[in-house]
């Protein structure tokens, strides 16, 4: 990554007027969001081609850059360069979805939903909503190509972790079934483990009759996905943690049962161990929010907290998003919380997303 005060160089088509549009280049947005374990930044391969025909997408990226350009400089000012690039990119948007590629107007509003979950807390707009909106009006026929696909997978994680936030069900509910890149194949587990995220998430608001049944068949599936945990290096040790997250999770919605209940220490220790394996300048640590908010907020060892605030502090001096700082403040905040419960009453029935809906009036940074 350049040094802030590099001189950026312009793409052709993307000759930006200010540092911010340029900033792709001096700061490499899409080394930061990209989940692909693969030498090819997927962002550079599908979106960046998209940016010379696009008015409203090169205002989402440039959105994207401010706000990060702000954090890196220490300069506040840039986020009011920030909110009018967000505010060039919905209008010119607006105007233009009726006309332009789907693959655009979703590339488009998935970048305005990466930016307001990794640099802002909420600006209070659903782009998943509006990113059903353009998928389900295109059709599949549109999605059948490799842009298309790579978008819906970058859908299908937000919509996971949206709805974990949310204790809602998924609003895109893509599944684990869409189609991958060959050269995202090893992500294949991950979509699936997406896909059980929502089924779970989904249980909150079903009716208890149902919940057994329900519970029983995702517990069977999550025994199923040995053959993808099994892979090795950074792929294998990320669905191994999603994996002991997801029973974590799981055992939470459908029992209420968290620690100090062995099982669920079981499930963190192994969780946080696998995510420890990965380096933090690995792509999938992108992934990695959700896993280790879930186990995190759960263990009750001394030395496993200790890991998990020198890994989120690892992972912020890599990618210096604010997400991350409130990540970490989240997960201090349930820990106080949920050891002031066993201590007055020996038991947890404390829900951690819950917990910083009550005290923060939003849903816990997950992406």
């Amino acid at each position: 990554m350049a040094e802030p005060d590099e001189a950026p160089t312009s793409r052709q088509g993307y000759k930006g007027t200010t540092q911010a549009e340029s900033s792709l280049d001096s700061f490499d947005e899409a080394s930061l969001i990209t989940l692909a374990p693969t030498a090819q930044n997927q962002f550079h391969a599908y979106v960046t081609p998209m940016i010379a025909h696009s008015p409203s997408l090169r205002s989402a990226i440039s959105f994207m850059a401010a706000c990060h350009l702000s954090v890196l400089k220490d300069d506040p000012s840039l986020l009011h360069i920030a909110t009018q690039h967000q505010t060039d990119a919905v209008s010119s948007l607006c105007k233009t979805i009726d006309t332009e590629s789907p693959l655009v107007s979703l590339a488009i509003i998935m970048m305005l939903q990466i930016t307001d979950r990794l640099f802002t807390t909420n600006s209070g707009v659903n782009h998943l909503e509006g990113a059903k909106v353009i998928i389900d009006r295109a059709g599949p026929k549109t999605w059948d190509c490799d842009a298309g696909t790579f978008l819906l997978s970058v859908c299908s994680y937000h919509d996971a972790v949206v709805s974990v936030s949310r204790r809602t069900p998924p609003i895109l509910g893509l599944g684990g079934d869409i189609p991958y890149l060959e050269a995202m194949k090893p992500m294949h587990g991950l979509k699936i483990m997406w896909a059980t995220i929502g089924q779970i998430s989904s249980m909150c608001s079903q009716d208890k009759a149902l919940l057994d049944s329900q519970g029983a068949v995702i517990e069977i599936a999550l025994r199923t996905l040995d053959t993808y945990a099994s892979r090795e290096g950074d792929v294998g040790h990320t669905i191994h943690a999603y994996k002991e997250a997801a029973y974590i999770y799981l055992h939470r919605v459908w029992h209420n049962v968290g620690s100090p209940h062995p099982g669920t220490l079981r499930h963190a220790s192994d969780c946080l161990n696998h995510l420890s394996q990965v380096p933090v300048s690995s792509p999938l640590v992108s992934a990695h929010p959700w896993p280790l908010w879930t186990a995190a907020c759960e263990t009750i060892d001394k030395k496993l907290r200790d890991l998990v605030r020198k890994r989120v502090r690892a992972m912020y001096e890599v990618r210096h998003l604010p997400s991350l700082l409130r990540l970490e403040q989240d997960i201090e905040d349930v820990w106080n919380i949920k050891d002031q419960e066993r201590t007055s009453t020996g038991i947890d029935k404390v829900d951690c997303v819950q917990a910083i809906l009550s005290i923060r009036q939003r849903g816990a940074d997950l992406a």
